[in-house]
């Protein structure tokens, strides 16, 4: 009886030494993913601020359009125009570029649509635009003719590209500068 209960101790002491070995390793991982979760949490609130303390500090007009519905890359220039003028808006932007279409704030400008501010009738934002496509989606300083808020025509020169996932044209980063 006294082999059967060191044998039954024994088996005990290891069982609950080997349950503890793998509970304390549980719980290291465990710990030390979320100590990389909070790094990377912490990484990305850091890109973030630099992100926004970039584009706010920034002397030119920096901005996203998004579409609506993306355009399909293989589509004629003229339809993908069509496509631009009906789905874009305005997503992103500084307040620098907000200043250049009479606003205070990018806050004041977000969602206005692409054919509020660049005229799509003007024979040069044709050219302009068409240019964009042709380019396979990217354009260095460009001449548009566009309206502010007030229907005042401004000048720009413009810097863009267009984001591609899939074969479609999703949105647009770009700058601008005032040449009125």
């Amino acid at each position: 009886l006294k082999r059967e209960s060191t044998i039954f101790i024994i088996m005990t002491l290891l069982t609950a030494a080997l349950v503890y070995i793998i509970l304390r390793s549980f719980y290291m991982a465990r710990a030390r993913a979320l100590l990389i979760a909070q790094e990377m949490t912490e990484s990305l609130r850091k890109s973030e601020d630099r992100y926004k303390a970039f584009i706010s500090t920034s002397s030119e007009g920096i901005w996203r359009f998004e579409l609506e519905k993306p355009v399909d890359v293989s589509w004629p220039a003229a339809k993908q125009l069509d496509h631009f003028y009906q789905y874009a808006y305005l997503a992103e932007c500084n307040d620098v570029l907000a200043k250049m279409y009479g606003y205070e704030k990018a806050k004041d400008i977000l969602g206005v649509r692409l054919t509020d501010m660049l005229i799509p009738t003007d024979p040069k934002n044709i050219e302009y635009l068409t240019k964009f496509v042709e380019s396979r989606y990217k354009l260095i300083d460009s001449e548009s003719r566009e309206k502010d808020k007030t229907g005042n025509i401004r000048y720009f020169h413009n810097t863009f590209v267009g984001i591609i996932e899939h074969g479609h044209v999703k949105s647009a980063w770009g700058t601008q500068r005032d040449i009125t």
